[in-house]
């Protein structure tokens, strides 16, 4: 029988294959298209989607160890650990801003410096939480529970509570915010339609994806059963939330959806004229 952490890191790494280069390759729709790129929700996006692939990136770490079962030096542990953390924490806030952007837009009163702002002051609470997780040695990775813990101290416990606040109420706020764009949507059309019942499940999605991820890390494992394949199965649910924003977007976004299938294509087809281009010139050099 086969060990359950090679199981297990081998998962992790398969997830990780899938997830990340599907939201690196939709950010790079959104930078390289100029209709994307000039729009600010967009642009939040873009930012929402770095934080992620940051996630995702270091969570490869998470894999890796589990599978050959290796213990990292403490300062490899805590420059990793530190830096996903402070992309989750920074997670709930992004979305927040993403659904005032929006609600921003139906109201018509055009701020984009205001949300420039707002974006600039994500990164500095970005990199203020690194900065506290590196200087207290915040987090450590046990290869045999295959999960990531946090130092037991008042501070780090206390920054926890707070992160965790933070994260939750902006995710409560921004669902609020999505429901007066659902109601302002309905009442100028006085009727429900597809735009409307679409942003309303993107919304929802992501807003249990996220909160009851971020609850099962953090708060789960004492009260959920005790095995193995509960915290396999935690840190499956945290790599695929890194997931769930880029299948919404092309599942429920039209826009984004077309863009992404008439990159893919001019990919391959660059692909096709590379391969023919090589085939002619070996023809003719064999001749």
């Amino acid at each position: 029988m086969i060990p359950l952490h090679i199981v297990t890191g081998v998962v992790y790494l398969s997830l990780i294959s899938i997830c990340l280069p599907l939201h690196l390759f939709i950010l790079w729709i959104f930078v390289s298209t100029k209709e994307l790129r000039s729009n600010m929700a967009y642009m939040i996006m873009v930012n929402l989607g770095v934080y992620e692939c940051v996630e995702l990136i270091m969570t490869t770490y998470d894999g890796v160890a589990t599978l050959f079962q290796m213990q990292g030096n403490e300062l490899s542990e805590t420059i990793v650990g530190g830096l996903n953390s402070a992309a989750w924490d920074t997670h709930g806030p992004v979305i927040l801003i993403l659904s005032l952007n929006r609600l921003n837009a139906f109201l018509s009163t055009p701020k984009k410096g205001m949300f420039v702002g707002l974006l600039v002051l994500g990164w500095l609470y970005f990199a203020a939480k690194y900065a506290i997780n590196i200087a207290f040695n915040c987090c450590y990775f046990t290869p045999s529970e295959f999960i990531w813990n946090f130092r037991d101290s008042s501070l780090m416990n206390t920054a926890g509570m707070i992160s965790y606040v933070i994260i939750i109420g902006s995710l409560l706020i921004s669902l609020v915010a999505y429901f007066i764009i659902f109601g302002i949507m309905v009442s100028k059309r006085k009727s429900v339609s597809f735009l409307e019942v679409r942003l309303l499940i993107q919304s929802i999605v992501i807003f249990l994806s996220t909160a009851l991820t971020v609850t099962v890390y953090n708060y789960g494992v004492p009260v959920l059963p005790e095995s193995p394949y509960t915290v396999m199965a935690i840190g499956i649910m945290n790599i695929l939330n890194g997931g769930v924003n880029p299948v919404m977007y092309l599942t429920l976004n039209p826009t984004i959806r077309q863009h992404f299938f008439r990159k893919l294509t001019l990919e391959r087809n660059i692909t096709n004229s590379a391969v023919v281009s090589v085939r002619s010139i070996s023809g003719k050099c064999l001749k």
